[in-house]
C-alpha cells in the first residue's frame, strides 16, 4: 500500500473531570506513573509544555534496554487537547498525536486519543500495543468504563 498512511484511534471514558486527565499528560510526576506500558517504567520526563516546546520521554524495559519518544507541542488546549509530533529516537519516522477530552464534568470525560503516520502496518501495530499497555496503567489513576480500540487506514 504505497502512498498509505495507517493509525490508531483508541477511545475511553474515565470518571475524572478533564482538568486532572490533562494533568496526567502535562505533569512530569504523573506521566511517570502511566506512560509506560507493562512492567515498563518511565525513566525520565522533559517537557516545556507550550506551543514550540519539545519532550523527551525515556522508558526502560525489563532488561534495561531504554526507549526515548520526543516530539514538538503543536497544539495546546488546557483539560480540551494536546496535539504534538511524536517519534521513537530509534526510527526513522514521525508521527502526528492528538490527544481530545470531551465532556469533563466532574463525572466523566471522554478521551479520545489519535496517531497518524505510520510507515505500515508493523509499526502502527507496535505503537498500538504500547498505547494499549500505557491506557491500561491509566486506570490507576482513574477508572475507566470502556475502552475501544480502533485501527483505520487513512
Amino acid at each position: 500500500m504505497t502512498g498509505s498512511v495507517y493509525a490508531i484511534e483508541c477511545s475511553q471514558r474515565l470518571e475524572a473531570p478533564a482538568a486532572d486527565i490533562f494533568a496526567a499528560w502535562t505533569m512530569p510526576e504523573k506521566i511517570q506513573t502511566w506512560l509506560a506500558p507493562g512492567a515498563m517504567v518511565v525513566d525520565s520526563v522533559e517537557l516545556d509544555l507550550r506551543v514550540g516546546g519539545r519532550f523527551s520521554i525515556q522508558v526502560i524495559d525489563p532488561q534495561d534496554n531504554p526507549y526515548t519518544a520526543c516530539g514538538v507541542y503543536r497544539e495546546i488546549s488546557p483539560a480540551r487537547m494536546l496535539s504534538c509530533s511524536w517519534q521513537w529516537t530509534d526510527s526513522n519516522y514521525d508521527t502526528v498525536l492528538h490527544m481530545h477530552l470531551a465532556g469533563g464534568d466532574q463525572n466523566a470525560t471522554d478521551l479520545t486519543l489519535h496517531q497518524s503516520g505510520f510507515p505500515d502496518s508493523r509499526a502502527r501495530e507496535r505503537n498500538e500495543q504500547y498505547w494499549s499497555g500505557c491506557l491500561m496503567k491509566l486506570k490507576d489513576l482513574f477508572f475507566v468504563n470502556t475502552v475501544e480500540y480502533t485501527l483505520s487506514h487513512e
